[in-house]
């Protein structure tokens, strides 16, 4: 039994314990063919369990750590197995003759079922959890990124005012022009996103209601609905798309349905 990747789960102490784990294995496994009195057996197996015990707990301590999700039926198997050695080990004590082969060939199968399946579900969950920070990290990051960029449009517009370059009704609609233009950078398939930055700017009272509806107006008025739904990839944004152009009386209800209808009928 010798370590290869196909062990590994990306976590550089548990894959160290591991390999220390299967070591100690391999080198039991290998002592069998110079043969073993149930002594040697039981001091082998003592040692290796003892062992265990310490990579078991480092290794829920990660799997707590990451929130792996079947933590609590991972830590039953630690525990099943613990307490299967330990009762081998209590009747190798009370002089019980138990074939050294297969009590090997038992912990052998068993290692190597448990870090290549069991094992490789915290490794999976570990990276995909990883993967889902540094989607979130990218997305936070664009957000503020778009919203600093917008803010900044937004303070030249009011530095021209102050200085009495533009007048008060340029202001209000070079103000609606930088948050429909927002929109458009966004794109279709990101309109969830700039919605989201709307309400954002809404909230902190950069715009009030009625520059809200006059944004989104301004930019589904420069929209084609038809050629709008045929590039949009996901059903949901399809349908916020859709339900945009209803809310804001572009469309008729009948319309609403019918299109909805199509949309649906595509699933």
């Amino acid at each position: 039994m010798k370590w290869d990747q196909s062990f590994s789960i990306g976590c550089d102490l548990v894959d160290i314990q591991h390999k220390e784990l299967i070591c100690l294995v391999d080198q039991l496994e290998s002592s069998l063919e110079s043969g073993l009195t149930p002594q040697q057996l039981g001091a082998a197996l003592k040692f290796i369990v003892n062992y265990t015990r310490h990579h078991f707990s480092a290794e829920e301590a990660f799997m707590e750590k990451i929130g792996f999700d079947e933590l609590e039926n991972h830590k039953k198997l630690h525990s099943n197995l613990i307490k299967e050695v330990t009762d081998i080990l209590l009747s190798l004590k009370h002089g019980e003759n138990l074939n050294p082969e297969n009590l090997v060939k038992f912990l052998v199968d068993w290692v190597l079922k448990h870090v290549q399946e069991e094992d490789q579900k915290i490794g999976m969950f570990a990276r995909n959890r990883k993967h889902l920070a540094e989607q979130t990290e990218c997305k936070l990051k664009a957000e503020h990124s778009r919203r600093q960029l917008t803010l900044a449009r937004l303070e030249k517009l009011k530095d021209l005012f102050k200085q009495k370059l533009i007048k008060i009704e340029d202001f209000k609609e070079q103000k609606v022009k930088t948050f429909t233009n927002m929109l458009r950078e966004v794109g279709l398939n990101q309109l969830r996103a700039g919605f989201d930055d709307l309400y954002y700017f809404l909230s902190q009272s950069v715009i009030c209601n009625h520059e809200l509806k006059a944004i989104v107006v301004s930019f589904l008025q420069t929209s084609d609905l038809q050629k709008g739904l045929a590039e949009i990839i996901e059903i949901e944004d399809r349908l916020l798309y859709l339900r945009s152009f209803q809310e804001f009386e572009m469309i008729t209800d009948d319309q609403f349905d019918n299109y909805k209808a199509e949309i649906l009928d595509a699933l």
